[in-house]
């Protein structure tokens, strides 16, 4: 069932329309007071309208000085593919910084939003289908049951094993690592701390669970 926003702030809705309802679902999410979360949402899109607009000055190809016979410049080209790790405090702000300059170069972005924002990148999926640009695919482990996409992320999103607010069984779970991992057709990335690792397991149960996230560690090239 869809919220009805007219029904809670019916004043901020009224008075800023798309901008306040985003705003108020990032409070929901993550608790700025309403008041304040319409100036990241604003400030999201100024920052993504002057990036787009220096973008093609940014990029010309910088000339470097003559030499008989030759033509020198400077090219800008495409590094490829560019993770981006959105914090929970400011979502739309620092996401914004590093998605539009490396899309705008070329580039392919994978945004991974903080599990307390995970609706932030849902909205600029739709921000760039509505701009024609496509609908990009954003997932959860439970929604990627039996897709398939050339990457995968897995962010296990948290510190240590006693951080977890749903204990080992959730955080280690076998089905869940092999769902986001074994659906990537190209690369699997998996986001952990060492701490993870270095669990003090007390049963059989335990210690397989940790097993599963150390064996695909210890098969992983590390990324540093």
């Amino acid at each position: 069932m869809e919220r009805d926003y007219t029904l809670l702030i019916p004043e901020y809705i009224a008075a800023g329309g798309a901008v306040l309802i985003i705003a108020l679902e990032l409070t929901w999410q993550m608790g700025r007071p309403v008041r304040y979360t319409p100036g990241e949402i604003r400030g999201f899109e100024e920052r993504a309208r002057y990036m787009i607009e220096v973008a093609k000055d940014a990029l010309a190809d910088v000339a470097v000085g003559e030499k008989a016979g030759f033509m020198r410049f400077i090219r800008h080209v495409p590094l490829g593919t560019i993770l981006v790790i959105a914090p929970w405090n400011y979502p739309y702000l620092t996401a914004v910084n590093a998605v539009v300059p490396a899309l705008m170069a070329g580039n392919v972005v994978i945004l991974k939003p903080s599990a307390q924002t995970p609706l932030t990148a849902e909205r600029m999926a739709e921000a760039f289908a509505a701009a024609g640009l496509g609908r990009p695919f954003v997932g959860t482990v439970d929604r990627f049951q039996g897709q398939e996409r050339p990457v995968s992320i897995y962010a296990m999103a948290t510190s240590t094993p006693e951080d977890a607010p749903r204990g080992m069984e959730f955080l280690y779970s076998l089905n869940r690592l092999n769902v986001a991992t074994s659906r990537a057709r190209c690369v699997a990335a998996v986001v952990a701390s060492p701490e993870l690792v270095r669990v003090a397991c007390r049963t059989p149960r335990q210690m397989r669970l940790a097993n599963g996230l150390c064996l695909a560690i210890e098969a992983a090239a590390r990324v540093r």
